[in-house]
C-alpha cells in the first residue's frame, strides 16, 4: 500500500480529527489518552495513531520516514475513511499534544478529568 505523506497542518489536523471522531463514537476516549500516556497508540477501523514502541523492526523498515522515540505516526487508510487517499503524518509530540490540548475538550468535557489527562499524557511524553 502506498502512502501520501501529508505535510500540510491544515490536512493533519482533518486526519486527527477523522481518527478522533471514531475514537469517541466507541467511547474509548479516556482508555486512549491512558494509552498515549504510556506512549502506546490506538487502532481503530484503519485509522491508526502509532508510537515507535507500537512496531516491530519489519514494520519500521518499511516507512519513507523512519520513526523514531520523539514522533507520532498518523495513518489512515482510505476506505475507512472521507479521506481519498491512504495518508501519513508524522508530527513530533509537542504538535501532538497541542493538537490535543486544543482539541481534547470536544470529547471530554469535564474540567477537572480533562485536566488530569492531559497532564498525564504530556509527562507521559516527556514534554
Amino acid at each position: 500500500m502506498v502512502y501520501k505523506l501529508v505535510n500540510d497542518y491544515e490536512e493533519i489536523e482533518i486526519l486527527l480529527e477523522d481518527i478522533f471522531t471514531e475514537i469517541n463514537m466507541r467511547k474509548r476516549m479516556k482508555d486512549v489518552l491512558q494509552n498515549f500516556s504510556l506512549k502506546e497508540g490506538c487502532v481503530v477501523e484503519r485509522k491508526a495513531i502509532l508510537f515507535k514502541n507500537d512496531l516491530d523492526e519489519n514494520d519500521l523498515a518499511q516507512f519513507k520516514i523512519p520513526l523514531d522515540d520523539y514522533h507520532v505516526l498518523i495513518e489512515i487508510d482510505s476506505i475507512a475513511s472521507t479521506i481519498n487517499e491512504d495518508s501519513q503524518a508524522y508530527l513530533t509530540f509537542e504538535e501532538f499534544y497541542s493538537y490535543l490540548e486544543r482539541n481534547i475538550g470536544k470529547y471530554i468535557v469535564q474540567e477537572d478529568e480533562k485536566s488530569a489527562l492531559l497532564i498525564s499524557v504530556k509527562q507521559g511524553l516527556g514534554i
